[in-house]
């Protein structure tokens, strides 16, 4: 894997470095100390002053750089610093200024890879659909047709992407490897949601579920729900009111997530609809089995099961939480099986090699 080409830099453009921006700033530079080491590939992130930051480890050994503002004078003052040869930009999410400073640096004749994290995702395009439209095709779509290559965080995002651009390829959301499985505790059964608390996600929807399955009260088993809030946290703690077995213990990062993540024992994400989330490949990698829709755009679970399809409706979430709570006989081997999965296919270092055929192919 070692690589003797020159330097490289990729400058990641993101909206803010906040909580609710963590799934897109962490995934960009998820790769950037294989990247660094093997290909001599550095890593920046670039974000407005106006955005959100606040102290993660993630970030601390990656180079942060602060826009004054995303002004075309602020464009041009930067860009006359930057070198075609070495620097390779890629912009990620959508309808905002990083696919326009794409554009810009594609004029200018930079690499450009543009990401749109799912954001272009049917379910997505749905959602305020008489604002979405319109700017996709007229504004968004147009400037993203300049880029070199659109890239996919997932298998299913990639047909969906085909469907408007010609030049989509997929890299998918990697993890750092762990070296074994944790050992779980045979009791509490924990199930862990850990994500945004937005509607799209169904963290309501799997509380509810919760309480009408046979695992509510039952204190052979937990709910945990981990991850900052975004509309749904206060449904959620009115219907937790009372339950013995339902916890809400906030937004978990660092080593606080870790230790999290080595005791629960199935991940939970009902999903209406995602790009890639990294948060179910994490959990696998600790050993947790996957209790997912398949609007997670994550179909190797399903077809090789590995885990158990949610859906994203009470009564289908409440089913699958009944399964995996019966299934724990061959919990060992899912377990096992979903480890590999993720440590062959989707660790980081598997997916910066990834990268670098594609830097290299732009």
């Amino acid at each position: 894997m070692e690589s003797k080409k020159p330097f490289k830099r990729i400058v990641n453009l993101v909206d803010d470095l906040g909580t609710i921006n963590y799934g897109i700033w962490n995934s960009a530079i998820a790769t950037s100390a294989p990247l660094s080491k093997h290909f001599n590939i550095k890593s920046e992130l670039w974000y407005p002053k106006t955005g959100n930051i606040e102290e993660f480890d993630e970030l601390k050994n990656v180079h942060l750089f602060e826009l004054e503002n995303t002004s075309k004078k602020t464009f041009d003052n930067l860009v006359k610093n930057l070198d075609k040869e070495v620097d390779i930009i890629v912009s990620h999410g959508c309808w905002r200024w990083p696919t326009v400073w794409g554009s810009w640096f594609k004029k200018a004749g930079f690499r450009w890879m543009y990401v749109p994290h799912g954001m272009l995702e049917p379910w997505s395009m749905q959602q305020k659909s008489l604002k979405k439209w319109p700017y996709f095709w007229f504004v968004e779509k147009p400037m993203a047709l300049r880029a070199d290559v659109v890239r996919a965080v997932g298998a299913p995002e990639a047909d969906n992407l085909k469907n408007h651009f010609s030049k989509v390829t997929l890299i998918a959301n990697g993890v750092e490897a762990t070296t074994e499985l944790p050992i779980k505790a045979a009791t509490p059964v924990i199930f862990l949601f850990m994500a945004r608390l937005h509607f799209k996600k169904g963290p309501l929807n799997l509380v509810k579920a919760w309480k009408n399955s046979r695992l509510n009260s039952d204190p052979n088993f937990q709910l945990l729900i981990a991850g900052p809030d975004e509309g749904e946290l206060a449904g959620i703690k009115e219907q937790i009111k009372g339950a013995n077995n339902i916890f809400y213990v906030g937004a978990i990062y660092g080593e606080a997530k870790i230790d999290l993540l080595q005791k629960a024992h199935f991940y939970v994400l009902p999903s209406l609809s995602e790009g890639f989330p990294t948060s179910v490949v994490e959990g696998m990698m600790y050993g947790q089995v996957p209790v997912i829709s398949r609007g997670c755009n994550f179909p190797e679970v399903f077809g090789q099961q590995l885990g158990f399809d949610s859906g994203a409706s009470i009564e289908s979430i409440q089913e699958a939480l009944q399964q995996a709570a019966t299934s724990l006989g061959s919990y060992a081997e899912l377990q096992r099986e979903g480890y590999k999965l993720v440590k062959t296919h989707y660790s980081i270092e598997a997916i910066a090699q990834r990268q670098e055929e594609v830097f290299a192919s732009m």
